[in-house]
């Protein structure tokens, strides 16, 4: 059964397959995904295995949503629970200005530090391939940018940067 089917909607099932089609090209792996309040939800994965949702709301059929999650890990959790307090308030401030630079939305990003929630929209008057990427592109760079942050704040070292694929004439 296709979701339209599902949905009723045909337009929404028209935007959910461009948005996939787009993302297989550059290389994600997608799985559809019931949630509630939905039309549809796709669960994808850029090439370097980090994961981000993207929604279609039932009641705003106008909107995509894309959210990507950063779960602060217990170890790292205690170490940040240990921080001076005015350390802690400086790297929660620190997080913030910075997601606000990217132009993402953000819900979590307060003391103490469990789960950061990164969000962009798209409306459909603005949906275009080159629109839905570069903001599925600041979502997934807000989840980097927040780790390596919160690495520096714990004096560890920045999580690894997995090997992208380049575009171009090799170096070497």
């Amino acid at each position: 059964m296709s979701i339209s089917e599902t949905t009723g909607d045909g337009e929404s099932e028209v935007r959910r397959a461009r948005i996939q089609q787009w993302l297989m090209e550059e290389g994600w792996q997608i799985g559809l995904r019931t949630l509630p309040d939905t039309l549809w939800a796709l669960v994808c994965n850029d090439p370097q295995k980090r994961h981000i949702t993207i929604v279609q709301e039932a009641g705003r059929k106008d909107r995509i949503i894309m959210a990507a999650g950063l779960k602060v890990a217990p170890e790292h959790q205690s170490r940040i629970s240990q921080l001076p307090e005015k350390e802690r308030h400086n790297l929660i401030v620190e997080l913030r200005q910075y997601i606000i630079l990217l132009d993402v939305g953000f819900a979590g990003i307060q003391d103490p530090l469990q789960l950061i929630i990164f969000d962009q929209r798209i409306y459909d008057d603005g949906l275009t391939k080159d629109a839905f990427l570069q903001r599925i592109t600041k979502v997934r760079n807000a989840g980097i940018l927040a780790a390596n942050i919160i690495s520096r704040y714990l004096s560890e070292p920045p999580p690894p940067s997995p090997e992208e694929k380049r575009i171009g004439y090799p170096t070497h």
